[in-house]
């Protein structure tokens, strides 16, 4: 048997906070979220059996992960900024 509980965390970067125009790899204009991201915090438990014998091997596992507060990409509808 194993177990295993843990928690993430993941801080957002300058240029998702600060992002306003064409991003240079992709073309695509991006709109930075300025003072309005919050950290992105996860909680993860998985648990884990395994059984073994000379003619039978099984495992089994169940696993969960929560995330708030996730940054992504969002298209935006409407106008667009210039």
């Amino acid at each position: 048997m194993k177990a295993n509980v843990s928690r993430g965390f993941r801080a957002p970067n300058i240029a998702e906070i600060g992002a306003n125009g064409v991003h240079p790899g992709t073309g695509f204009f991006q709109i930075g979220g300025g003072g309005d991201f919050k950290p992105e915090f996860s909680f993860q438990q998985d648990l884990g059996l395994e059984y073994t014998s000379s003619y039978l091997g099984v495992t089994m596992s169940v696993f969960n992960n929560n995330i708030s507060n996730y940054i992504y990409n969002q298209r935006l509808t409407g106008k667009r900024r210039r």
